[in-house]
């Protein structure tokens, strides 16, 4: 399956800060099978419960609009790909 925007940027974020699932698990107090079923894709972001959302993004150090927000993810890749088209040209 196919990681959504809300899984491919929970997984960045707990990379980001160097946390294992299951650390982050406890943490947030998340079961870690949900933590492991977002970012493997299994699980969509959409049926993530607000509650659960809100204590990840507690954990983690980030607003619910830095974990949910779709918009993030499409101007992200765009500037990733326009900077790459920049380093072929030198």
């Amino acid at each position: 399956m196919e990681t959504d925007y809300i899984g491919r940027r929970l997984k960045h974020y707990r990379r980001l800060r160097g946390l294992k699932a299951s650390e982050l698990a406890k943490l947030s107090g998340v079961p870690q099978s949900t933590i492991s079923d977002l970012e493997r894709g299994i699980r969509s972001g959409a049926n993530l419960t607000v509650r659960n959302a809100e204590r990840l993004c507690w954990a983690l150090g980030i607003s619910l609009d830095t974990l949910c927000r779709q918009e993030r993810d499409e101007e992200e890749i765009e500037g990733s790909e326009q900077l790459a088209a920049a380093v072929a040209m030198v």
